[in-house]
């Protein structure tokens, strides 16, 4: 193996743009200053992310009624809380299409592993894949939808799940996910994906996941019919849905806020290394 080096020669060879000390120092300061704001930015995001996983842990054990708590198979849940398997609540559990995928957009949007990301689906990365309307219509997602990862080379990733919410319009989903549809008369689907990653809820999928021989951990449709899962009221299972639905616009905005000022950075570095723009003192900047 070869690698690319600088030789002593070229090195020397560089050539710098040369400010006065008192300007290299103002420049300096009006970086850090701007770097400084990023870093609370980012600070402010981790701080928000604890919280939302603070809040999650007290939502699924304690609840919003303020009820007492019992112990069960899952650990603590409030009182009036049942503990079923989901699969008694699904409407039926399904595998995708093995077909070839291509990024050919005249065919069909396919969900594919990449696309299931942090518990939402990512529509960045799209392939298609041409089917039979009948085979195409049995495999069309429908809002509300889970999408479970059943393979996956980290242990951690087998069994994350995202709910479907519509986009990308008639999609469908590969052969390496597996869809539930849950009895709406009993879960949202949006608190079932939110319990999907708790602690109790990642134990019950990738925790209980099988070590194939080609190094990959999988689930099946049976892993995700033993899932041991809260049961409380609709009403109650809608709070909870959208208190962490609330913390995620926040962590979102957040880190729109956090990239602006990454941007800003760097083009502020750009313009004050280049010389477009003067800094006469800290904070003081002007055009040449």
């Amino acid at each position: 193996m070869t690698f690319k080096e600088l030789s002593k020669s070229n090195f020397k060879s560089i050539e710098l743009n040369l400010p006065p000390l008192a300007e290299q120092r103002a420049i300096a300061a009006a970086l850090r200053a701007a770097q400084a704001a990023v870093q609370a930015r980012r600070r402010t995001i981790e701080l928000e992310r604890e919280r939302k996983a603070a809040l999650m842990q007290a939502l699924f054990t304690r609840g919003t009624r303020g009820e007492p708590t019992k112990l069960t198979e899952i650990g603590e849940v409030p009182q009036g809380w049942e503990v079923v398997q989901l699969g008694s609540h699904c409407e039926f559990l399904q595998y995708g299409t093995s077909k070839f995928c291509d990024t050919d957009a005249t065919g069909i949007p396919v969900l594919r592993i990449p696309n299931v990301i942090a518990g939402r689906v990512d529509i960045s990365d799209l392939k298609y894949v041409k089917l039979p309307k009948k085979e195409a219509d049995g495999l069309r997602l429908a809002v509300g939808d889970l999408i479970f990862v059943r393979t996956n080379g980290n242990r951690e990733y087998t069994g994350r799940c995202a709910m479907f919410r519509g986009e990308p319009s008639e999609a469908l989903f590969a052969s390496y996910l597996i869809r539930a549809r849950v009895k709406t008369e009993f879960f949202i689907p949006e608190f079932v994906q939110r319990y999907t990653m708790t602690a109790p809820g990642r134990s019950f999928l990738s925790g209980r996941s099988s070590n194939a021989a080609d190094g990959k951990y999988n689930i099946n449709t049976q892993t995700i019919r033993g899932v041991m899962i809260p049961l409380p009221p609709l009403a109650e299972q809608r709070e909870i849905a959208e208190a962490l639905r609330a913390c995620d616009a926040v962590i979102a905005a957040l880190e729109q806020e956090a990239a602006l000022h990454e941007e800003l950075f760097r083009a502020l570095l750009e313009e004050l290394m280049t010389g477009r723009v003067r800094v006469v003192s800290p904070g003081a900047l002007v055009e040449p």
